[in-house]
């Protein structure tokens, strides 16, 4: 994507933001940092091109903003669900899977050393073990467990050995998504999202992370985004496979509390063919204590339509359209 690409999208930006702020911006007003300054740019994709959607949407985005949070979070997302439904076999036996999922195998509560090879090598003291599925029919991997043979058949008569994943990506899918969801705003909405309480809450997140940790190498950062976004899980639930919304639809859900206001709206983002939504504030400061509320103790079920942005034109405002009500079920806060 070059400058000249760029150029007629940015020139678009530089208009709306005048026509919200009063002046424009003299090189890129960052939806993210919040700052004017010359930097390099690109082509940002709302929904990350590791996610493989349909939509190639797109706002001209930072360089150093966007390539931080594909190496901090968009691409683990990616392969966390493309590989949701391998199994724990696979997953020890893949040299690529392995370090992603991290899995362990145990004995009782102590693990067991162990790595992969394409063929069985034969060290001291050291057991090299066939890892097959189903009744013994598909062969999955070798790996070599650092315990003696005589260790290994003693663990397997006790039938103690077990294969464990505990890797939880609900941080970097929570990263992910919310930086899709404040862009897919920024898209329908302009600047008037941006600098909006919605728009500056959901910044104030992203832009906090990035400048604590961009200093940080790729290998280094899951440690701190697991930390930084842990508490922030609460805000995305999944959908079914399939259904849900598109960018190009200008459409999101809107969540309504017992005061008949809307507290929420609900940003449809899609990973892989599996869809998400990103729950993030209405931008009223009235609400803003029933969105919390409700991410911290989410009811059952809750009141909500879909809404549909029109941008306006000379005859009209721009304004949400709201469809009819409905109680919707939630399902759990897990992805």
């Amino acid at each position: 994507m070059s400058d000249e690409d760029i150029r007629p999208r940015l020139e678009f930006l530089r208009s709306d933001y005048a026509r919200v702020t009063g002046e424009p911006f003299k090189h890129f007003f960052c939806p993210i940092l919040f700052v004017d300054e010359e930097s390099p740019l690109c082509m940002g994709h709302i929904i990350p091109q590791a996610f493989e959607s349909s939509s190639k949407v797109w706002v001209p985005q930072r360089e150093d903003v966007d390539n931080f949070y594909g190496s901090a979070a968009e691409a683990e997302t990616a392969a966390a669900v493309e590989n949701r439904d391998a199994s724990p076999a696979t997953v020890v036996c893949s040299p690529q899977l392995g370090p992603l999922f991290r899995p362990k195998i145990m004995s009782g509560q102590s693990p067991i050393e162990y790595f992969t090879s394409k063929s069985p090598p034969k060290f001291a003291g050291h057991t090299p073990v066939q890892i097959v599925e189903g009744e013994g029919e598909n062969m999955v991997g070798n790996i070599v467990l650092k315990v003696s043979p005589e260790e290994v058949s003693s663990l397997i008569n006790d039938n103690s050995l077990r294969f464990v994943i505990e890797r939880d990506f609900r941080p970097q899918i929570t990263a992910a998504l919310i930086k899709a969801a404040h862009l897919t705003l920024f898209r329908m909405l302009g600047y008037e999202h941006v600098l909006s309480a919605t728009g500056q809450f959901l910044a104030e997140i992203l832009r906090t992370f990035y400048l604590e940790n961009k200093h940080l190498q790729k290998r280094e950062l899951t440690p701190f985004v697991e930390k930084y976004f842990s508490p922030l899980t609460g805000m995305i639930i999944p959908l079914l496979q399939g259904g849900g919304t598109t960018i190009e639809s200008n459409e999101a859900l809107a969540v309504f509390g017992s005061s008949g206001r809307c507290y929420s709206l609900g940003v449809f983002v899609e990973v892989l063919e599996r869809r998400f939504i990103v729950f993030v504030p209405s931008g009223t400061a009235e609400e803003f204590g029933t969105y919390l509320s409700f991410l911290n103790d989410p009811p059952p079920s809750i009141s909500a339509g879909m809404v549909q942005y029109n941008s306006g034109n000379g005859k009209e405002a721009s304004h949400w359209k709201r469809n009819e009500l409905a109680r919707i079920p939630l399902s759990p806060r897990a992805t």
